[in-house]
């Protein structure tokens, strides 16, 4: 059984290097290699990858010549066509072999199921490999997708509690904001001002997920503030605005914190009723 592995598919299940034992050889497609280089968690990716090569699990296809292909949903990406292509390409002159196209992408996957592939998901990988032993993998390969899960279980773990953190900073600081501001002398505000400017987008470059959450709770806390009233004014009008607007920023800023992870296709299929952008 050969499985040709799109980006998705390693990023929601890193595991799947090793199911099946050794009678499952996967593939993948150097556009989903690099796709996975450039992501979120690379690194973590390459190392895997590497493992898996050096123990016989995987074998990188290369880039296939250009492929015409008819009804593409719009959906499909650059990079998408090339996995598809390299995968049609392999089939096409190994027709003597099992060839299975795994991916989490549903348009893809759909297309791939309209060209004649079998197809694979996350959701299908245990009950495909059920009858199926890992325990001759190389250690390696299994540390390698552990140390890629702990990565990304650590990513979200520190983006809540980074979030939180940021949130009762930002909190006390708003408690207290009369007893700081009456403190400074008049040029400190402009001191403060650059300064916080600088911090915050610092902050949102490197931690947007943390960002996006900070932005949803105070997006929520001054609409809050402004409903809490009996009587809409202008200034209360445009502070229930205000705060709706920044709760779009954070979903903005928590999206752009979930690419390359395993939530990204479930909020883009949520928000936008597709798995890619």
């Amino acid at each position: 059984m050969r499985i040709i592995l799109d980006t998705t598919i390693l990023i929601r299940r890193p595991d799947i290097l090793s199911k099946g034992g050794t009678s499952v050889r996967f593939l993948l497609p150097r556009a989903a290699q690099r796709e996975l280089a450039t992501s979120r968690f690379g690194d973590r990716f390459q190392t895997l990858i590497e493992a898996a090569s050096r123990s016989g699990r995987i074998a990188i296809l290369p880039d296939p010549p250009e492929i015409t292909l008819d009804a593409v949903p719009s959906q499909l990406s650059t990079a998408d066509l090339q996995i598809l292509g390299a995968a049609i390409r392999y089939k096409e002159s190994h027709q003597e072999q099992n060839v299975i196209f795994a991916s989490d992408d549903i348009p893809l996957r759909g297309f791939a199921k309209r060209l004649g592939f079998k197809t694979l998901s996350s959701r299908t990988i245990d009950e495909a490999f059920s009858d199926s032993s890992g325990s001759d993998i190389e250690s390696e390969v299994i540390e390698a997708e552990k140390s890629v899960g702990r990565q990304i279980l650590g990513y979200f773990i520190w983006g809540i509690l980074g979030g939180a953190f940021a949130i009762g900073a930002i909190y006390v600081f708003w408690i207290y904001r009369d007893a700081i501001f009456a403190s400074m002398p008049k040029w400190g505000l402009f001191v403060f001002a650059a300064f916080s400017g600088v911090a915050l987008f610092l902050f949102r470059s490197r931690y947007r997920l943390r960002y996006g959450l900070t932005e949803v709770f105070f997006g929520v806390y001054a609409a809050a503030k402004a409903s809490s009233f009996t009587q809409f004014d202008v200034i209360l009008s445009t502070q229930f605005i205000a705060g709706l607007y920044i709760i779009v920023r954070g979903l903005d800023n928590i999206e752009n914190g979930l690419k390359g992870t395993p939530l990204e296709s479930n909020w883009l299929r949520f928000f936008k009723g597709r798995n890619k952008n």
